[in-house]
């Protein structure tokens, strides 16, 4: 009995997820600057961003590394999908990836940190896994798991932020896509 509840619970969070995230669109203007530069060139924006491999499993990249795949791709060109298009089914979630086929960091979604911004909202979820430091800065709170952060990220991504970073100063910033152009 224990083992159906179980089932039924992680069932309804995979569909909640499924069903939450399948509607996300990147930021438009962010996209078309992305877009409009040469992207034979290394990006300006070097922020991680998160790409899809299946529902349950998601990888941080960067910008760079997603050129380096549609530049290397002649599949691309023969099918005449656009760079704007990939780059949108990319960070948009549309494009399942392999793992072979881009340098990103694996991750399976943390199920107990997706229950919470579920439950709660993003905004709880943050300040479970992150003390604040500073004024839109955070630190990591002890015993935090790789997936647990790399979940954060991920769902402040797909709610319109970047978490960026500082590993001079050890010190995560939340920044929304709009202060990027």
């Amino acid at each position: 009995m224990k083992y159906i509840v179980l089932f039924f619970i992680f069932s309804w969070l995979f569909i909640s997820f499924e069903s939450s995230k399948s509607n996300f669109e990147f930021d438009k203007i962010l996209l078309q600057n992305i877009v409009n530069e040469d992207h034979n060139n290394p990006s300006t924006y070097y922020f991680p961003v998160f790409i899809s491999y299946s529902e349950s499993e998601k990888g941080l990249t960067y910008i760079d590394y997603l050129n380096t795949v549609y530049n290397q791709k002649s599949i691309y060109e023969k099918n005449k999908i656009s760079y704007e298009k990939f780059i949108s089914d990319a960070l948009s979630q549309k494009k399942k990836f392999l793992k072979s086929e881009i340098d990103a960091d694996a991750f399976k979604i943390n199920s107990r940190t997706f229950e919470t911004y579920y439950k709660f909202g993003l905004k709880y979820t943050i300040e479970k896994h992150l003390e604040i430091f500073d004024e839109g800065s955070y630190k990591l709170k002890k015993g935090i798991e790789k997936s647990e952060l790399y979940t954060l990220m991920y769902l402040c991504f797909t709610n319109g932020s970047i978490v960026i970073y500082d590993d001079y100063i050890d010190i995560y910033f939340i920044e929304q896509m709009s202060s990027f152009y």
